[in-house]
């Protein structure tokens, strides 16, 4: 898949951030919204009827349910990668959500900073870490 041309889905519970959220990515030259959902089992059903290179979810927005979700996208759809948006999570739950298959997360505070670059490399890919994803993510 080419870095310059991705379809993306976003899940976000608040519809504001939501829309939000969609329109900053939409801005970005080469990327596509090809969804936006409120929650997981929506998101499950968009990935059974589009092409989505990358789904970011808001982790606050699926709380317990990630690891599910994460396990029913990447069986649902093994291309699609995952880049979770998330405030005040340990590194350590994070590294479990990507040993289950999640591509990537990234601090919402950090999300202007540095969203176009998560979405492209783990539209390549390759797995995104904050730079200092040693400490904890704030």
């Amino acid at each position: 898949m080419s870095p310059t041309s991705m379809n993306i889905a976003v899940l976000h519970a608040q519809q504001e951030h939501r829309f939000a959220l969609c329109d900053f990515i939409a801005d970005e030259v080469g990327f596509r919204i090809v969804g936006d959902v409120a929650g997981d089992t929506e998101a499950l059903e968009l990935l059974r009827v589009t092409a989505a290179h990358v789904l970011v979810v808001d982790l606050e927005s699926v709380g317990a349910e990630a690891p599910h979700l994460i396990t029913a996208a990447r069986a649902l759809s093994p291309v699609t990668c995952i880049l979770l948006l998330v405030r005040g999570q340990p590194v350590a739950e994070l590294e479990e959500l990507m040993e289950r298959g999640a591509g990537g997360y990234l601090s919402m505070d950090r999300a202007r900073v540095e969203l176009v670059a998560a979405l492209r490399t783990i539209g390549m890919g390759r797995p995104y870490r904050p730079p200092a994803a040693s400490e904890p993510v704030r």
